[in-house]
């Protein structure tokens, strides 16, 4: 009697971490060929060796292939909040708000890869407060790669929706930038 290999994998987005996407990411950067590739993202999101999944039947291997490629591809929409590892975490409340450190770290970033958890660093903290009508305050910034560390553990959905809501922030905040700095010099030009 043969062994059978019982393999989990991801059904949506959001049961892929921020942490298995960018490996994915770095995966497609390498030009590997489409079935070193696919056996690469299954080993990533299943946890089984190559030498398992040579044991895998063709029929199987190509329909992990399809929900993978089908979890990978799912619509996010935004969430301003989220649970990881028990902890209640959620969206920057008032961009009005945010501190130098925050700007800086935030546009600074080119949202490639490997800034993705800084950004979501930036953009999701703990909750400290909560109250009955949805309105919550988050823990102060900080920078910190303990932080950073806990979100390559954030879901994929949350990162997406954050990313196309700040991708949007990102450019009004520039801009407003740019004229305030137009302003100033355009004020100290007249004196």
């Amino acid at each position: 009697m043969e062994g059978h290999i019982k393999i989990q994998i991801p059904e949506s987005i959001a049961d892929i971490t921020l942490e298995q996407y960018i490996e994915v990411q770095k995966l497609m950067d390498r030009g590997l060929d489409e079935v070193s590739f696919m056996e690469r993202v299954v080993m990533l999101f299943s946890g089984v060796s190559k030498r398992d999944i040579k044991k895998i039947d063709v029929k199987d291997y190509t329909m992990l292939g399809e929900s993978l490629a089908l979890a990978l591809n799912t619509k996010s929409e935004f969430q301003n909040r989220f649970t990881l590892n028990g902890v209640e975490y959620g969206f920057i409340p008032n961009f009005d708000k945010i501190t130098q450190g925050e700007y800086i770290d935030l546009t600074s970033a080119d949202l490639e890869n490997d800034s993705l958890p800084t950004v979501m660093s930036v953009l999701f903290r703990p909750v400290s407060k909560s109250d009955a009508f949805g309105n919550y305050s988050i823990e102060p910034y900080d920078a910190s790669r303990e932080r950073i560390e806990i979100m390559k553990s954030a879901p994929m959905n949350v990162v997406n929706g954050a990313l196309v809501f700040f991708w949007s922030l990102a450019k009004e905040l520039k801009n407003y930038t740019l004229k305030s700095m137009e302003a100033q010099e355009e004020e100290r030009s007249q004196l």
